[in-house]
């Protein structure tokens, strides 16, 4: 059985689309994102509900409340740490470029 890949560098198809993982313990203070990933999109699936916001918005009138369990994408960001968080439990989140790999 061939040896999985360990980078791009050696095969014809290059995949732009880096996507991450991560878990993050959430207090109940706003905190950024610890990652620093690059990336454009952020899943995010609290394990408790939690309230973000983005792009060092403070006002009350820019935050978005996440459900417990449920999962939601932000997007336009750069960097997954432009996202921060606050609530009581594990927070749950991907990184990644795109939705899906664009057509070339």
């Amino acid at each position: 059985m061939p040896e999985a890949p360990t980078s791009n560098s050696d095969y014809s198809y290059f995949n732009i689309n880096q996507c991450r993982s991560f878990r993050q313990i959430i207090g109940a203070t706003y905190e950024g994102l610890s990652a620093q990933q690059p990336c454009s999109e952020v899943i995010v699936i609290p394990s408790a509900t939690m309230t973000f916001r983005d792009n060092g918005y403070t006002g009350t009138d820019e935050e978005f409340e996440v459900q417990a369990d449920a999962e939601f994408t932000f997007r336009g960001l750069t960097n997954s740490n432009q996202l921060s968080a606050k609530g009581a439990g594990n927070l749950f989140y991907r990184t990644q470029y795109f939705s899906s790999n664009p057509a070339r």
